[in-house]
């Protein structure tokens, strides 16, 4: 397969290659005020849970607005709008101290491998193609996505595995795809990029140049896409979808 006009496929992660249940973002916002709560407490700050909640939908709100502009931020940035929605001064020590819990939450409450996705990784790997990963992170930042695909069993699929708080910027923004690829040396025009989202993966990724296939299972809108090269129900169809683009 490799041998064709593809040389390289790019994925995306959330609701494509993992995805989570509806209890899930209550669940992973408990674990990381509680985690960080108790790094303020330990600096000195014990700061009562309405005032801890209230900061962090503050901090939220600014953080959406930032990323409305395709721009992101890493995590002791993010930390420090949160001190700073909570009036804290955001010392070095203080920032390091909430930033492990603000970021490793998702360690305690992990998203789960979406059926078929390890075998479709292989069966591209194994057919000769480079593989990558390009994510948005939100509030979870890559050093932490990395140890979550690790325990899965994913992460040495990927030649290269690029997250926007690492980057600075977040899908569709063209730059995040021109990073991977030259880090992979690929073509965008033989590249297949692969995602559950309409305008971040698919308009994104055409937007550069490359091929988009959309996942359906897991998308928000699960109606296929006119844009899209290809579409497919679950990543068990993935293989034969970009075999199909090759020809």
């Amino acid at each position: 397969m490799g041998t064709g006009s593809i040389e390289a496929v790019t994925l995306d992660l959330w609701f494509t290659l993992i995805a989570h249940d509806e209890s899930y973002d209550s669940k992973i916002t408990e674990a990381r005020l509680s985690g960080i709560s108790r790094a303020l407490r330990d600096a000195g700050h014990d700061v009562p849970r309405e005032r801890m909640e209230e900061a962090f939908g503050s901090s939220g709100r600014y953080l959406e607005q930032y990323w409305s502009t395709y721009r992101d931020m890493d995590t002791d940035g993010q930390v420090r709008v949160l001190l700073k929605c909570l009036g804290i001064a955001p010392e070095p020590g203080l920032v390091a101290a909430v930033a492990d819990p603000y970021a490793n939450a998702v360690l305690r409450v992990e998203p789960f491998l979406v059926d078929g996705a390890r075998e479709a990784l292989k069966a591209l790997r194994d057919s000769g193609l480079k593989l990558a990963l390009i994510s948005n992170t939100g509030r979870t930042p890559g050093q932490a996505m990395r140890k979550v695909i690790s325990r899965m069993g994913i992460l040495d699929f990927f030649e290269v595995t690029t997250f926007s708080n690492e980057a600075g910027y977040l899908k569709p923004d063209p730059r995040i795809f021109e990073a991977t690829l030259s880090q992979i040396e690929a073509l965008p025009a033989r590249t297949v990029h692969v995602g559950d989202h309409d305008l971040l993966d698919v308009k994104g990724a055409k937007g550069y140049g490359m091929k988009s296939v959309k996942v359906l299972q897991y998308a928000s809108n699960r109606r296929p896409s006119d844009e899209a090269d290809l579409c497919i129900g679950t990543m068990h169809e993935l293989p034969d979808a970009v075999l199909r683009l090759m020809k």
